[in-house]
């Protein structure tokens, strides 16, 4: 066998190069250390503790292999994964808040209206049908505020409820 004694010795130096900054590196490890725990200490002082997630737990199937008889076959295998909830969406909350509201408002302003037509409606005819019809007028002026609602970027599509409504 030949060898080839300038790379060995290049290799030797090489190592020997390693060695040496490798032995630096392990000296000033402790150094290292310690400003890194001082930087955690004035920096982060709860570097440790991350805050709390909310976790949802949730059961997913997974496909395993399972031998029998020296056979292997598929098998469906149930498994529990812990998954984290995202933050509370506080703009939609804030939305659905405030339409909960405005239909609470268009409740309000159905039932006053039916009441107020029904009466009027009741001089004329019995009350039963004043109501009812007090009742589809209402149904119908709700009917084309949503209708107008659902045009509302085509102004020539919603101008035909806003007219009857």
């Amino acid at each position: 066998m030949v060898h080839d004694t300038p790379a060995l010795l290049k290799a030797a130096r090489a190592r020997e190069e390693a060695s040496a900054a490798l032995a630096d590196v392990q000296a000033q490890q402790p150094e290292i250390d310690d400003l890194t725990a001082d930087v955690r200490r004035v920096c982060w002082p709860a570097w440790k503790e991350a805050p709390p997630v909310k976790t949802r737990t949730e059961q997913r199937t997974r496909t395993v292999p399972k031998t029998i008889d020296g056979n292997t076959h598929q098998v469906q295998e149930t498994y529990t994964v812990e998954l984290p909830v995202p933050p509370a969406d506080r703009d939609a909350q804030a939305l659905t808040a405030v339409t909960a509201i405005a239909g609470f408002i268009v409740l309000g302003a159905v039932v006053w209206s039916t009441v107020a037509i029904g009466a009027l409606l009741a001089m004329v005819g019995p009350t039963w049908t004043a109501y009812m019809i007090a009742f589809v007028f209402d149904a119908a002026w709700i009917g084309c505020l949503v209708l107008e609602w659902i045009n509302r970027y085509d102004p020539e599509r919603a101008r035909t409820p806003r007219k009857a409504g």
